[in-house]
């Protein structure tokens, strides 16, 4: 595509200064430690009996310390006499099959020799019935992993944190692992269709009928903080999951870092992907989802996006939202597994390729034009690395005084122009 940047070169860019945000920084530091702590419990370790073969679940996202802690589990099951496996619980992540689901595994470090067990990839599913939900008034089918239901046992490990895309007393974590990550693709589109925009509903639900109908014999939770740390891990007995999962979402809700501005002009992102949020960026964070706004988050005009990260697989779930984006970001689409994702949900609107331009340079400045700000040196501009990595900010000289009243921000440099390249790139080294 030919460049556009003799239509924005005139575009006056806002100069930006460094800004470090501070957020509650209190973390587990000993997480295989913590872990064994909780494993040890006797409601816990006593679940476990010699020769039981047991499923172990893991999910498609980025959790903090996941090696750590599915080595830790896994290592523990076999001194306890047990056969354990793991089962990827990622309803339709990985193209939906079973081989881009234990590839994606593989790009999280969870493969069969660093933790010492099979790992047992199938999109294969048994039906568990209809549930119906008394709240929304439908019924669903229920579908669980085929591997899972013939174990002996099933443990499941899930971060606890808000939803991209519904807000409610279960959102992302235990329940939701147990049943869209073990329902598989079939269950995962069976749920979202009877959800019509109530998922949480229809996930406490179904996994009050799971808890009921399988092998069910603990869960591993967590919460992170602003800076990706595991600052909560327990063992849930499986009589205690629901419950426990509303308990962590609250404290998760509290410990999630957030943009210190209600208004923004623009927000330039450098990297999206599914390990990041299941929206590619967290609308928690930008206050905004391809249709519409989200309630309790920041206003922003729009938003331009860099690129995707290595372990995206290709999936823009959620690209719906952005207004532009590079060329090479949009080279890197794996239309086949983003569409599969997306087919499974119903949320077409969520893969909508936003205005693609050759260069940073030419999104930022496309992203301030477009926001219509008359003088567009003065626009309230953010960047950012990505929505979970909120403490380095680089913020425009217009919010300075929204800056100085808040206590957790540390202006570190001077504002100057925003360092772009010859060739248009973002010289900005986030790490």
């Amino acid at each position: 595509m030919a460049t556009m940047l003799h239509l924005l070169k005139n575009i006056q860019l806002p100069k930006v200064a460094h800004v470090k945000c501070e957020f509650d920084r209190s973390e587990v530091t000993d997480v295989s430690g913590a872990l064994l702590q909780e494993l040890a419990r006797p409601e816990i370790s006593g679940c476990i009996k010699p020769g039981m073969k047991i499923a172990v679940g893991v999910g498609s996202r980025g959790l903090a310390s996941l090696e750590i802690m599915v080595k830790t589990l896994v290592t523990k099951l076999k001194e306890l006499g047990a056969e354990p496996f793991i089962v990827p619980t990622m309803g339709s992540h990985g193209g939906a099959t079973a081989e881009g689901q234990r590839a994606i595994l593989a790009s999280l470090g969870i493969t069969e020799e660093a933790m010492g067990c099979p790992i047992r990839a199938s999109m294969e599913t048994v039906h568990l019935g209809t549930v119906h939900v008394p709240e929304l008034n439908v019924d669903t089918e229920t579908y669980f992993d085929r591997n899972a239901y013939e174990a002996d046992g099933i443990v499941t490990i899930a971060r606890v944190k808000p939803h991209p895309a519904f807000k409610d007393v279960v959102e992302s974590g235990l329940c939701k692992m147990l049943v869209v990550g073990f329902g598989k693709q079939r269950g995962a589109q069976a749920y979202h269709t009877a959800a019509n925009g109530r998922m949480g509903r229809v996930v406490e639900a179904v996994a009050a009928n799971n808890l009921k109908k399988c092998n069910v014999l603990f869960a591993i939770g967590t919460v992170e903080n602003a800076y990706d740390h595991v600052c909560d891990i327990r063992a849930v007995p499986a009589d205690q999951l629901i419950e426990t999962d509303k308990e962590m979402l609250t404290i998760a809700k509290a410990r999630i870092g957030k943009l210190p501005f209600d208004k923004l002009d623009v927000l330039i992102v450098k990297q999206m992907s599914k390990e990041i949020s299941g929206e590619g960026l967290d609308p928690n964070i930008t206050g905004k989802r391809a249709n519409g706004p989200v309630a309790g988050g920041p206003s922003i005009s729009k938003i331009g996006v860099l690129e995707l990260t290595k372990e995206s697989d290709g999936n823009v779930v959620g690209i719906g939202a952005v207004d532009v984006i590079t060329e090479r970001l949009q080279a890197r689409i794996n239309y086949d597994i983003t569409y599969a994702n997306s087919l499974t949900t119903g949320g077409l609107q969520n893969v909508r390729i936003p205005m693609a331009l050759a260069s940073d340079e030419e999104v930022i400045r496309a992203a301030v034009h477009s926001s219509k700000v008359l003088d567009t040196t003065k626009a309230r501009l953010v960047m950012i690395k990505d929505t979970l990595h909120l403490s380095d900010l680089y913020v425009s000289e217009s919010l300075l005084e929204e800056m100085q009243t808040d206590n957790r921000l540390t202006v570190l440099s001077a504002f100057e122009p925003i360092p772009l390249s010859e060739s248009g790139d973002l010289l900005i080294d986030w790490d």
